[in-house]
């Protein structure tokens, strides 16, 4: 090897070894107080936002030292030609290198963490209450909040007397502050939160106290900043509180890019966003002006006095959430208001000062008009960062942040010191501006003015540490990172819901659909193309869009082996494609696709996305057995709707409003057999034609339940929670399809919604749309067309009231309003869009008012009412109810008894009625169309039906079940529920 290329090669592994060794040095220094996957994070994230002061630090204290130290070596080696000194630097700058490498394996237990890294705790998915299903009740008067989020403020900074570590107090001010108003101390110290594994640093703090969660995330995935999500299936405290229709705004004197906070607080909560780079913008300050991280707590406390008056002057409440920053490691940002109280020690001063600062800003507040209504949380982020500031503690002192809550109406029930984690502060937060929360705890959190043990008391704190610590496949998969596919099922990626709608036997033919079609910018169709099981091609069908802005097609698969293939699903969008040929460009025609969806199997069977349509597939199939197995609880949150499903099997069970219901059920024509109860259900027996042996089991066991489906000694359940199904050809003589359905509430489809919609002769259109379960919508939006306007529809974004309501106007002047379209859709915290309304038909139809709808339906001609009670105890009986029915012949619905049936006809010949607490049915005709109108009590089957022509359309939810029926055009025109939902409030409305 030549001496050069040698020399050159040396040069670069001892500067490499150098750079490491100073570089872990520099590490020790500045995060010496981190642990290892603190340090991950903080190393990983965007130097957008970063601190130039942090960048600065890192070239004098790292990167100079190892150049001086090479570029010596070299000198003396190569221009003194002492070619010993090049060896022995080279030696000596691997030693450093491993030495150093070894401390800092030893210092940050970076053995410990990778083990914990490859170990599997389930504490979190096992402690973890989710907020989405937690009923928090907020008071009609809601107050403010203030949430001061202090940089690196602990309590350890108090003297030994009030608490603290320190001989001096270096917080006077937070002290008191503290000790006059609520810290949860049992005695006259100070108490603060302990900052668990996953919230000691600022963005998992932030985290942490917004969602009771540990900011644990995938290590590739640490730049949150980069990332297009930030754990989007969580409910955090800025998505209760825009539901709540709070104005919310983070204010910080950095970029809020840094660390991800800017996507955090903007997909969970939708906070405004005043930092550093707005104030820049908005002139606040000078447009090169730069300290620290951004400008200092002196120009921040100032412009929150602004923002504050600002944000009273609204008719909404506010949040106003704020993080100040002088404080932050390594030694704090010296500001012109700060005393040389402490000499040298510099960070002593800086933590003084910003407790004097924080004081004078809260009484400022405490003068306001604004504060009687407000709540005021002030709590540290984390422990410093500050390697040597606190080392001269005692060892056994356990140091915490600081925190103080001001103006809070409630009074904790516990009197002795509370032992809790920053994790608490979120349902602490909303207890103290009024909210009350059913179980009194959310995310890892527990509301410490209740009276409930928290999970460090309930498991100690070392242990939650060590749990948190390891990892956890429940927060991988709530933080939104992973592959394409998981990014697929949080529709994130090119999207749609395709599915099978029918299928014909006979032909050998499927309908396809193609609907609500997200995140393709540009196409000009939709094609599907069939495979068979090989994946060979056979042929494309150009699916047609029809007047609901949806995609059909019928695909032949008859020549399919045992109908089992694969459908692709793409847009379609047509360019201009430049092809040179020679000296000349040929603008030629082309096009680009985009894979929305591909479904595969048994493609007579593939309506997975919808129950209803999934049971109205069995019922065209012929020759088959269906087994059905619920695993979890599938009765305490799903719709009435989906359970009645079930009666179009056959099966009659009384489902809703029991809690944690087994069941199982095998249709195996001509016999059918089922049964459910509170505990595990199991049935065993053979197939009527084959005498194949079977055994189902169901286990509720609330949502961690489990069941099974064997068929002929193999098991074939998902075992997933919900409805688990398993279909049999007897034909095929093999099972064709296995699936399951979610029936949860909380899946965001199938919601009952309360639409109500003034129409005026000009054409102006006021609509208001509610839920009867008070979901909080996000970022509601309505499409409106009729035949004549489908390619470009009105688009209204509708306005978000508190009473979990949304309303826009519109002018429809130049519609079809008797043959109209409408599709409300909202876009959950993760962008998902979910179809909450989609209706068509006579927009005169959609009334909110009992009375004004009766009118309007028994005004159409050749039309028939039928009405199916279920559970009257839900029907209001008010005089306005009864004298609207009595305009049409209806007798006896005041009459109706507590958990009676009752049915009633309207015809132009009359009206027919009855009620009573045993099963009720009448069958009639008029002007050739048959009907059976039929339910029963909560004692006697508790269902309503209402069948037309064989079919079943009553919605069977509690109330009043009405189906309005053309008997000219052989079609339901409507069907829908009036309700008097006593449980949550007057919320009277008819529900579709």
């Amino acid at each position: 090897m030549k001496t050069g290329l040698k020399n050159f090669l040396v040069t670069v592994i001892m500067a490499l070894m150098s750079l490491l060794g100073f570089s872990i040095l520099w590490c020790l220094r500045t995060f010496g107080r981190l642990s290892m996957e603190e340090l991950v994070y903080e190393l990983s994230a965007p130097l957008e936002g970063t601190g130039s002061d942090m960048i600065s630090r890192y070239v004098v204290g790292a990167l100079v030292p190892a150049i001086v130290v090479v570029a010596v070596i070299l000198f003396l080696g190569i221009f003194r030609k002492k070619n010993l000194v090049i060896i022995y630097g080279l030696i000596a700058s691997i030693i450093f290198a491993v030495t150093s490498s070894a401390v800092f394996f030893k210092r940050l237990n970076v053995l410990e963490y990778l083990a914990n890294a490859g170990d599997e705790s389930t504490f979190i998915e096992d402690n973890y209450i989710d907020p989405g299903n937690v009923q928090i009740t907020f008071p009609e008067k809601k107050k403010n909040l203030i949430y001061i989020f202090l940089e690196s403020m602990e309590v350890t900074y108090s003297d030994i007397e009030n608490g603290g570590g320190f001989k001096d107090n270096l917080i006077p001010e937070l002290t008191e502050l503290a000790e006059e108003n609520e810290c949860f101390s049992g005695d006259d110290k100070l108490n603060g939160p302990y900052p668990a594994v996953g919230a000691s640093w600022t963005m998992g703090a932030m985290f942490a106290q917004s969602s009771g969660l540990p900011l644990k995330i995938l290590v590739e995935g640490n730049s949150m900043s980069e990332e297009k999500t930030f754990f989007p299936g969580i409910t955090c405290i800025g998505d209760i509180l825009e539901s709540q229709g709070y104005n919310q705004e983070l204010l910080i004197g950095s970029d809020a890019v840094f660390g991800g906070r800017k996507l955090f607080f903007s997909l969970h909560g939708n906070y405004t966003f005043h930092d550093y780079i707005y104030a820049k913008n908005n002139h606040i300050i000078p447009k090169d002006y730069m300290v620290f991280w951004g400008y200092e707590d002196t120009k921040l406390f100032e412009n929150a006095k602004n923002d504050l008056l600002e944000l009273s002057k609204g008719d909404k409440p506010f949040n106003l959430t704020m993080l100040t920053v002088d404080t932050h490691h390594p030694d704090g940002y010296v500001c012109d208001r700060c005393e040389n109280k402490y000499g040298s020690n510099q960070y002593a001063n800086v933590i003084a000062c910003s407790s004097k600062q924080v004081s004078e800003f809260v009484e400022w507040i405490k003068k306001q008009d604004f504060y009687k209504d407000t709540v005021v949380v002030i709590c540290g982020d984390h422990a410093t960062m500050n390697g040597d500031f606190c080392n001269g503690i005692d060892g056994d002192y356990v140091r915490k942040t600081y925190m103080t809550i001001l103006n809070s109406d409630i009074e904790k029930k516990r009197r002795e010191s509370i032992e809790y984690s920053t994790m608490d502060m979120f349902p602490t937060t909303l207890a103290a501006i009024g909210a009350q929360i059913d179980g009194n705890r959310l995310g890892l959190g527990t509301n410490l003015f209740s009276n409930e043990k928290t999970l460090l008391e309930k498991f100690g704190r070392e242990n939650v540490d060590i749990q948190l610590a390891k990892h956890s496949e429940f927060m991988d998969k709530m933080s939104g990172i992973g592959d394409e596919e998981d990014k697929k099922d949080k529709r994130i990626l090119p999207d749609a819901e395709v599915n099978v709608t029918d299928y014909n036997k006979e032909q050998g033919t499927i309908t396809l659909k193609a609907d609500n079609i997200i995140n393709v910018d540009n196409y000009t169709g939709v094609r599907a193309t069939l495979y068979d099981s090989d994946m060979n091609e056979l042929e494309a069908f150009d699916m047609a869009r029809d007047a609901g802005n949806s995609y059909t097609c019928e695909v032949d698969i008859s020549s399919l082996k045992d109908r089992e293939g694969t459908i692709v699903v793409e847009t379609v969008e047509n360019i201009k494609v430049n092809n040179r040929l020679g000296a000349f460009i040929n603008k030629a025609k082309g096009e680009s696709t985009c894979k929305i969806d591909e479904i595969t199997g048994d493609l007579s069977l593939q309506a997975h996305e919808d129950l209803a349509g999934y049971i109205d597939l069995l019922g065209k199939k012929d020759d088959i057995a269906v087994f059905i197995a619920s695993c979890g609880d599938i009765t305490t949150n799903s719709y009435e709707k989906d359970l009645n499903e079930l009666r179009k099997l056959g099966i009659n069970e009384h489902l809703a409003g029991y809690k944690n219901i087994s069941l199982y059920a095998v249709i195996d024509s001509p016999s059918i057999v089922y049964g459910s109860g509170e505990k595990t259900v199991e049935y065993d027996g053979a197939l009527v034609r084959n005498d194949m042996q079977y055994h189902v089991e169901s286990a509720a066991a609330g949502n961690s339940g489990k069941c099974s489906i064997v068929i002929g000694g193999d098991e074939y359940a998902l075992n997933e929670n919900g409805l688990n199904f398993v279909v049999y050809d007897y034909e095929l003589e093999k099972v064709i399809d296995s699936a399951c359905f979610d029936l949860n509430r909380k899946r965001d489809v199938n919601r009952p919604a309360g639409i109500d919609m003034e129409l005026a002769k000009n054409g102006q259109m006021k609509l208001r749309v509610r839920d009867m379960d008070n979901f909080e919508m996000w970022n509601a939006f309505a499409k409106i067309w009729d035949k004549d306007h489908c390619d470009n529809p009105i688009v209204l974004t509708m306005e978000m009231y508190s009473d979990f309501s949304s309303g826009a106007e519109a002018n429809l002047a130049g519609y079809d309003l008797t043959d109209a379209y409408i599709e409300v859709t909202c876009q959950d915290k993760k962008g998902m869009k979910h179809t909450y309304f989609d209706w068509e038909g006579d927009f005169n139809l959609l009334k909110g008012d009992f009375a004004d709808y009766m009118s309007y339906v028994s005004s159409l001609d050749d039309t028939i009412i039928l009405m199916s009670v279920k559970d009257a105890i839900w029907l209001s009986q008010e005089e306005e109810d009864i004298e609207a029915l009595e305009k049409y012949g209806i007798e006896k619905f005041a009459d109706i008894g507590e958990h009676e049936a009752y049915y009633a006809v309207i015809t132009p010949g009359g009206v027919v009625e009855a009620h009573g607490s045993e099963e009720l049915s009448y069958t009639g005709e008029y002007n050739g169309t048959s009907f059976t109108v039929s339910g029963a009590g909560w004692d006697s089957g508790y269902y309503s039906s209402i069948v037309v022509d064989g079919e079943e359309y009553s919605r069977g939810e509690c109330g009043i079940n009405i189906v309005v029926y053309d008997t000219n055009a052989k079609k339901v025109v409507d069907n829908t529920t009036y309700r008097f939902n006593r449980r949550g409030g007057i919320d009277k409305a008819l529900y579709r």
